[in-house]
This record gives structure tokens, C-alpha cells and sequence, in this order.
């Protein structure tokens, strides 16, 4: 009897989360013959392109009530696990929540063998530019949310920020992963190819992805290259709207917003261009090594400075517009400097055993 297991997460409208959900998804059920289902909890428009073998079932946990009140997270969890035990299986094998929205409700679950996946950094998610009483009930209250679950990380640096933080030391980690043959798969799709060589950033427009400090950080470096941005969000997209139109670079730099397939642009790229404060993981650093594109990025925590290893290190700069302007220079000048060998520990098949393991 093939084994079932199940992830849960808010959408499946794109970013980094979205497509580690289903690359996983898709592993399980090629590698390990399963049979996988994907539950989303809110509604959303369009979709990442996925394995059409993956079960998707999607359901709106934001109806408020006949009085027009919010659902306590307690009402969520049951009604989640009751569409499980009448629709898929009364005993799924292995169930995965993915996202601190989607724990905050699991936490009343009844499941069995449920883990909650932690994809960010939280201290700096959560904690930042809190005062100390804010900071101390913010770290209760995360304290309250993981302290009794099965937890898994996506990188070391989440697990230390985990223990460090917030008291939480029975976390596990299990490597987000790459599946290269998908990846060039995706990447060879048609689309409108650009005219001018360019380098790329890939990420939603957040606090945490710093778009302003990478196009101050292009312009210094002054290299003769377009900078394409692929992301949805708007934070802070004025400010660099602005800053983009005060130097008159508009054709040179180029925000194209979202796009459910962005690994074609990758490919095409001279080189991708991660400049976040803080990251979970930085998986578009293993995609575009995938596809042989060399890599810089922020030495920020967490993530990067896993991916590229010790012999990697050159590929990190400071926080700064002046270091990474640096490294933007050494990475015109000499780009193959810059491709990464993919440790085995990031492959696709390593994290598909990994999370079967977890089945009991």
C-alpha cells in the first residue's frame, strides 16, 4: 500500500516555499512511489507549474464566522483535519506544515506524525525593531508555538537562530533541495528572450531582499550589463523605482515583476545577484548553479554561506552598497570564478530519503 503524505501551506501562487513544496512533493511520489497531496488554506490566483500526479486540494480557512468573526486557529486546525480523516486518509503516514500561518493553527491538530517545516530565520523576521518587552513576549509566544512539535529546518543557521533565540533544541534539519534535470526541464521553456546581456535577482519585494541596496550597489559598480529583477511584493518599490529614474536607468535596469516560470531568465543571465539581510535558505542560489550561472550574494543569515560552503566563501560580500559593488565587479571580470560545485547534501534524492525516513 503506497504511503501518504501530505503538505500543507497557504498557496501556490510562487516564490521560493511554493516550489520546494512541490519539488519535494514531486520527489516523493517518483522516488518512493507515495501518494501526495498539497493543501492550500487560502484562496489564490494562478499557480506554479507542478507535477500534475500531486493532489492539490484547496481550501479557504479565512471565512469568518455568520457574526462576520474571525476563525480561531483552534476551529482551523479541526476543520483541516477533518477534511484529511473524510477526504484523504483517516492515518496519513507523514503530514508537513509548511509556513508560521499554517503552524499557528496545526498547533491544535490531533494528527499524527505531523511536522512543522521552518522556512525563515525567525529572530529576524520576527524580532526585528522590537523593543525588549515586545521582543521578550514575541520570543514567548514562538517559544509556546514549537516547544512541544516535531520540528524540521531548512538550514543550520534557522536551527541555531531556533536554539539561540527561542529555547528550541530538539529541531532537526533536512536541507532544502535541488532537482537539476526539473530545473534545466523548466529552463528551456520559450519565452521572450531579452536583447542585452544582464545579470538577475530573483525575490519577492520584501524588507528581507533589500532591492534597494542592490540596484545603489549596481549602479556603483558601474559595469556594462543590464540588472533584470524578477519578483511580486511592492515593499519598498517606490523608493527604488527612484532611485532607478534620478540616475536615468530605466533601460538598463528593469523590475519585471512576477513570473511563474523565472528559470529561463536565469539561464539566459550572466550571473544572479542575491543581496537579502536575511534569508531561510537562498534556494534560487542552488537553482541558478543548476543551470551553471555563477552566483553572489549578501552574507546574510542563513543560507548562503551553506550553499557555497568554505570554498565558496569568495562569493559572499559584507552587507554593504560598497562590498557588494565589489563583488558585483570581480563577478563581471571574472564569472566562472564564481560557479559553485552543488554539494551531494542539496540534491533532490538525498532530501526525498531524508523526510521518508521521518514516516514511522
Amino acid at each position: 500500500m503506497k504511503k501518504i503524505i501530505i503538505s500543507i501551506i497557504p498557496h501556490l501562487t510562487g516564490g521560493g516555499i511554493e516550489r520546494i513544496v512541490t519539488q519535494i512533493s514531486s520527489g516523493l511520489i517518483r522516488e518512493k512511489n507515495t501518494e501526495t497531496h498539497i493543501i492550500t488554506t487560502k484562496p489564490y490566483s494562478g499557480s506554479i507549474p507542478h507535477d500534475k500526479s500531486i493532489i492539490i486540494h484547496n481550501l479557504d480557512i479565512t471565512k469568518r464566522n455568520k457574526f462576520n468573526f474571525r476563525r480561531t486557529n483552534k476551529y482551523k486546525s479541526k476543520f483541516i483535519d477533518n477534511y484529511i480523516f473524510n477526504n484523504i486518509s483517516k492515518n496519513p503516514d507523514l503530514v508537513l506544515a509548511h509556513q508560521e500561518s499554517t503552524h499557528k493553527c496545526m498547533k491544535y491538530s490531533t494528527l499524527n506524525n505531523l511536522y512543522f517545516v521552518i522556512h525563515s530565520n525567525i529572530s529576524k523576521s520576527k524580532l526585528k525593531n522590537k523593543n525588549t518587552i515586545k521582543r521578550m513576549f514575541s520570543i514567548l509566544k514562538l517559544y509556546n508555538l514549537y516547544k512541544n512539535k516535531n520540528c524540521i529546518c531548512v538550514s543550520k543557521g534557522i536551527k541555531t537562530d531556533l536554539e539561540n533565540t527561542f529555547y528550541i533544541h530538539h529541531a532537526s534539519v533536512i536541507y532544502n533541495a535541488i532537482d537539476i534535470k526539473e530545473t534545466i526541464l523548466v529552463a528551456n521553456e520559450p519565452y521572450n528572450k531579452l536583447k542585452n546581456d544582464y545579470y538577475i535577482h530573483v525575490g519577492n519585494f520584501t524588507d528581507a531582499k533589500r532591492q534597494d541596496r542592490l540596484v545603489e550597489s549596481f549602479i556603483k559598480s558601474k559595469v556594462d550589463k543590464d540588472l533584470i529583477m524578477i519578483g511580486g511584493g511592492n515593499f519598498n518599490l517606490p523608493k527604488i523605482k527612484n532611485i532607478i529614474s534620478s540616475h536615468k536607468l530605466k533601460d538598463k535596469i528593469k523590475i519585471l515583476g512576477f513570473k511563474e516560470n523565472p528559470y529561463p531568465y536565469i539561464k539566459d543571465s550572466q550571473g544572479l545577484i542575491l543581496s537579502s539581510d536575511f534569508e531561510g535558505f537562498g534556494m534560487v542560489l542552488l537553482e541558478a548553479l543548476a543551470l551553471n550561472i555563477p552566483i553572489i550574494s549578501t552574507n546574510c543569515k542563513s543560507g548562503p554561506i551553506e550553499i557555497v560552503g568554505e570554498e565558496g566563501l569568495h562569493c559572499l560580500s559584507d552587507l554593504t552598497v560598497d562590498s557588494l559593488s565589489e563583488k558585483i565587479v570581480e563577478l563581471d571580470k571574472n564569472p566562472e570564478k564564481f560557479k559553485i560545485k552543488i554539494n551531494e547534501k542539496f540534491m533532490l534524492s538525498y532530501c526525498i530519503e531524508q523526510y521518508y525516513k521521518l514516516i514511522k
